[in-house]
């Protein structure tokens, strides 16, 4: 009898272990999805490149778009990126690492590599280790310039918008102002690629642009683009939707500044009376003279309206930018789509310089002025030779003011 009691007690238990099994086992499956989640929000899933299976599949890139953002980017990834960094100025050789304000962190990052991420904006860790953006900027996918090289954190695409002049007109100044912007990414040095480069071709001066999450444009400058005749159709071929911005300054001046600059690399440099004037006493200029040339806007401007049709260019007032600079960037700001970020609050006159610097960002020790290369003392001009140049300059200027619609105040 007793054996008989034991059995279906022995029986009982054994099918309570059967059906406990299952029980068991999905709780096992929960606490190892629960931790491979809060792994991979850690962003070390991504370092390790799914080591142990990966969860993603390949996203193929569609001709005229980007691939497809991951959801959950959006949140964690742009965090990241509204955090500013400092300037990191490289030559063209090597602008694809250059950093800047926006989503500078982005960049440092290499594929299955982790990195801790600072933040730049107050020195605090953020507590999450990521290795390569991914994500497209759907804004501009029906452009040419949106097709991208895509990675898990962020896409580069070819610029939406370009600034291509002036020399000497205030390029730096304006591309610097931008970058503290948190939907503009940029680089820092100037490509030159639709003037000396382009032989070299369209993915290699893609390669070069940092990456971009959506609801960012993606810029670069080279002033130089203003008076190279090939580039207005180039910058067309690589997409007849490209935002063009064009800085100008009073042409007199700006040649001024041009020769100072020049001055300062090579001091044998003749007086700039040799070089603006053929014959002085005749008062014939020189046109021959990049620094004069460059000034005669509304020839270059022909080239250009050529390909892209006025809506597509914003003029910039190189003075305006000095004297308001907060009320020229917000021009700037509303022809490139973008909210009205920077305002009155992020500048103050540097009497020494004689230009606008940034204020001190949070976390940093000093605020943030353009290099000692500018705002450089002008050498003394005779005020007759400079009357000759105006007087030159002014039947242009009046062309330029009536092909763009804009008195720049300069005669």
């Amino acid at each position: 009898m007793g054996c008989g009691i034991l059995k279906p007690r022995i029986v009982s238990g054994h099918l309570g272990t059967l059906r406990a099994q299952p029980k068991v086992s999905l709780l096992l499956t929960m606490i190892f999805l629960f931790t491979f989640f809060f792994y991979c929000l850690s962003g070390s899933c991504c370092d390790s490149q799914m080591s142990f299976g990966s969860l993603r599949t390949a996203q193929p890139l569609v001709p005229g778009g980007s691939a497809p953002a991951e959801p959950w980017i959006s949140g964690v990834g742009k965090q990241l990126i509204s955090e500013d960094a400092h300037e990191n100025t490289l030559p063209p050789g090597d602008a694809q690492n250059t950093l800047h304000p926006g989503a500078a962190l982005l960049d440092s990052l290499r594929p299955g590599t982790a990195h801790a991420i600072s933040s730049a904006k107050d020195g605090a860790p953020i507590n999450s280790l990521i290795s390569s953006n991914r994500t497209s900027d759907q804004k501009w996918s029906r452009s040419p310039s949106a097709i991208s090289v895509h990675s898990s954190f962020g896409s580069k695409k070819f610029p939406q918008a370009i600034i291509v002049g002036v020399k000497k007109g205030g390029t730096r100044a304006l591309l610097e102002f931008l970058r503290i912007h948190p939907d503009v990414r940029a680089l820092g040095a100037e490509p030159h690629f639709f003037d000396r480069c382009y032989d070299k071709g369209l993915e290699w001066y893609r390669n070069l642009m940092p990456r971009t999450l959506e609801g960012q444009i993606t810029m670069e400058k080279t002033p130089s683009y203003f008076v190279t005749p090939e580039a207005p159709r180039r910058i067309y071929n690589m997409s007849k939707d490209t935002k063009l911005i064009v800085v100008v300054r009073n042409p007199v001046t700006r040649a001024i500044s041009d020769y100072t600059q020049t001055l300062s690399k090579t001091p044998s440099l003749p007086t700039f009376q040799a070089l603006a004037f053929k014959n002085s006493s005749l008062g014939t200029i020189d046109t021959t003279w990049s620094a004069i040339r460059i000034g005669i806007y509304a020839k270059h401007l022909e080239n250009w309206l050529q390909y892209f049709p006025l809506s597509k260019f914003l003029f910039v007032s190189g003075e305006r930018l000095v004297s308001d600079p907060a009320g020229e960037m917000g021009r700037v700001q509303d022809f490139l789509g973008l909210k009205r970020v920077i305002t009155d609050k992020h500048f103050y006159f540097n009497k020494t310089k004689g230009f606008p610097c940034l204020k001190k960002p949070e976390g940093s020790s000093k605020p943030r002025c353009l290099g000692k290369s500018k705002g450089r003392p002008h050498p003394d001009i005779d005020k007759t030779l400079l009357l000759r140049l105006q007087d030159f300059y002014r039947p242009y200027n009046m062309k330029f003011y009536q092909m763009t619609g804009q008195n720049f105040g300069w005669d």
